[in-house]
């Protein structure tokens, strides 16, 4: 058997953050998200794995039907009963060999960064009455069919097919799993902490760095920015600075170095002719340029949710599914606008002065902010680990 570990960490996206707290929770492992690690098996560990599946199989079973559902493809409807059975078997012992490379590491806790992932959530499903899972709500998520959602919005609306302790971005969340019924057993208020995470990094370095630009409006993309969803927000701005002269930034969340000659060649044909472009670290997080801008626009991004919590104002616009339209309903504005509405909108963002705006929209704020700060989200999630590992250990020794 391996080492005992108090965290075993799932996916790297920021293992480095919990790796840092060791000084206060204790001994930890990072297990990246794409290793081949989890499909090394321990014998001395199955028969511990195969009690565990067997105390959760029921759950197991339904979880899998509705992935098979939500995916639309290999439906179990559609097989003979001996070809479910075969499938359901094969699943199950392939799960339970991924379930023993985790077990044979011993943890008290296993932290898994990457909520939507469905691997993750059926260990969740498999180990969650043995050790304790924490899952965190890595970005806004779909709470709708994948019918209505599309191919390109996948990442959005891969089902919840289980959560045994879900750490959410803000009260707002916790209501949209409840009310599309998820099978979520527990929920606790994080925030994002990939944004405290680049925050930090930035603050630590940013001395050698020359003053962060300023500008009127930053526009935040996601990755697939060539969207017919998103261009429509491109048009808008371009022909609202030909109305008006503004300064516009448009901010990607991956970096520079990752991206292809001719992703390069796309970004430049799109945004040249009307604004400065910033990837993220590229030198700035997006984050921190877009708490200087003005205003913020975006689509998807979760960003807007984490500038909202500063008392940035935002402007959210959607031409994707309209699933998408209710994170932001509460704050009043046609998510859809024509170029007419969109122009005024935008001049009155640009003209109100940030404390009207805050006092405006301090409820909004309260309830979809993703960026807490009462207490940040790193000092929340080293407090919820180093309780629950206190917890796990009276648990076991009286």
């Amino acid at each position: 058997m391996e080492d005992e570990y108090a965290v075993l960490v799932l996916g790297d996206r920021e293992g480095r953050l919990v790796m840092n707290l060791n000084h206060k929770i204790g001994k930890t492992k990072l297990v990246p998200a794409e290793t081949r690690g989890l499909f090394i098996i321990s014998l001395f560990c199955l028969p511990r794995a195969i009690q565990c599946f067997w105390a959760s199989r029921a759950t197991f079973t339904t979880a899998l039907k509705d992935f098979e559902k939500a995916y639309g493809f290999k439906k179990l409807s559609h097989r003979s009963i001996l070809g479910k059975r075969l499938y359901l078997v094969l699943k199950s012992v392939q799960f339970i060999v991924k379930a023993c490379r985790i077990i044979s590491a011993d943890p008290r806790i296993v932290l898994n960064q990457i909520d939507n992932s469905v691997e993750f959530q059926l260990l969740d499903v498999i180990l969650h009455k043995k050790i304790r899972f924490i899952t965190i709500q890595n970005g806004n998520r779909l709470h709708a069919s994948r019918d209505i959602c599309g191919d390109r919005y996948e990442h959005f609306s891969n089902p919840v097919l289980f959560h045994s302790f879900l750490c959410v971005l803000s009260e707002f969340d916790i209501d949209l799993y409840k009310r599309s019924r998820a099978n979520v057993l527990e929920y606790h208020v994080l925030g994002s902490l990939r944004a405290d995470w680049t925050r930090r990094q930035f603050n630590r370095q940013k001395s050698g760095f020359p003053p962060l630009p300023v500008f009127d409006v930053f526009l935040v993309l996601t990755s697939n920015f060539d969207r017919d969803a998103d261009l429509q927000v491109v048009k808008l701005i371009r022909e609202f600075c030909k109305f008006k002269k503004i300064r516009v930034c448009v901010g990607f969340k991956y970096d520079e170095a990752s991206i292809s000659s001719e992703v390069r060649r796309k970004i430049s044909v799109l945004f040249g002719d009307f604004s400065a472009v910033n990837f993220n670290r590229s030198p700035y997080p997006s984050i921190e340029v877009a708490l200087k801008a003005n205003v913020v626009i975006g689509t998807l991004s979760t960003l807007l949710r984490e500038v909202l919590s500063f008392g940035k104002k935002i402007y959210p616009l959607n031409f994707g599914p309209s699933a998408f339209d209710t994170y932001f309903c509460s704050l009043g504005l046609c998510q859809r606008p024509s170029q007419n509405e969109f122009n005024e909108v935008l001049c009155s963002l640009l003209e109100e002065e940030e404390e009207d705006y805050r006092t405006r929209l301090r409820p909004s704020i309260s309830s979809i902010g993703a960026f807490p700060q009462d207490v940040y989200p790193i000092e929340r999630l080293s407090n919820l680990l180093w309780a629950h590992l206190n917890r796990s250990y009276l648990e076991a020794n009286f």
